[in-house]
């Protein structure tokens, strides 16, 4: 072999490598090793193991460790962390569509959103990927997507959508229902708290507005109370350490 066929096959050797490592980072998910994933990623939620927006070291370890040993892949954490992302893209999108809409319906057996056809032609109007769930089952998205990307209370009386249940294992003790809500919600609630008392000392014009934002400051005093005691007393119930729900409350409460 000459200098140039020896060239040549070494440049095609290492563009084969080059290949193989890119098809190599380029995980493919069905749906065995999806749901399999979203499992172990709740099993380290429920450890403690998910200190931010990510799992921790830990974490991780742990659930790339198991993962590819009941699936016999060979996935790493790039591609772990890439399908995370991934899915709270989806979930994202899927809160953005029911962001502050009342009065929705949900299909229990189907795992649909129980609306009609004016509503979904109106959303998918404003974005084209919404379609995506219309009719779909969404129990991923409402049961265990919520689990691992929403920041997690018990709270009393935190409404529901009509019609809407959740599965057996997501009920607490004494009628406290387990319901996951995004921060963003959270924080909104704790200015309404703040204004109520803000509001006390000034004169307001309507009394009616008063004694609404009074009520629901109230509600909310009350779920925190209930917060509060509900995680020293059944705090082996939560997916975060009793320590870290409350360091997580603290720090609502601060914002």
């Amino acid at each position: 072999m000459d200098n140039n066929e020896h060239n040549a096959t070494s440049k095609k050797s290492k563009t084969e490598g080059v290949e193989e490592n890119t098809k190599s980072r380029c995980a493919k998910w069905d749906d065995y090793t999806h749901i399999k994933f979203v499992e172990l990623c709740e099993e380290e939620i429920r450890k403690g193991n998910r200190p931010g927006s990510y799992l921790s070291k830990d974490g991780w370890r742990n659930l790339i460790a198991v993962f590819n040993q009941m699936t016999g892949r060979n996935y790493d954490k790039k591609q772990m962390k890439n399908h995370w992302n991934t899915m709270k893209s989806e979930w994202k999108l899927f809160k953005s569509l029911t962001h502050e809409e009342t009065g929705l319906g949900f299909d229990a057996k189907r795992n649909t959103i129980a609306v009609d056809d004016e509503w979904w032609e109106k959303k998918i109007t404003q974005y084209n990927r919404y379609k995506k769930f219309r009719n779909k089952d969404l129990s991923l998205f409402l049961y265990q997507y919520d689990t691992i990307f929403s920041v997690i209370l018990a709270l009393r009386h935190r409404a529901r959508a009509p019609n809407q249940t959740y599965p057996p294992n997501q009920s607490l003790k004494n009628g406290i229902d387990l319901l996951l809500v995004d921060i963003n919600e959270v924080k909104r609630d704790m200015n309404l708290f703040t204004a109520t008392f803000n509001a006390k000392e000034k004169e307001s014009s309507s009394k009616t507005r008063k004694k609404i934002m009074a009520f629901d400051a109230t509600g909310l005093k009350e779920d925190i109370q209930s917060l509060l005691k509900l995680m020293f007393t059944t705090a082996h119930l939560h997916f975060l350490p009793a320590a870290k729900m409350v360091q997580l409350l603290l720090s609502v409460l601060i914002y």
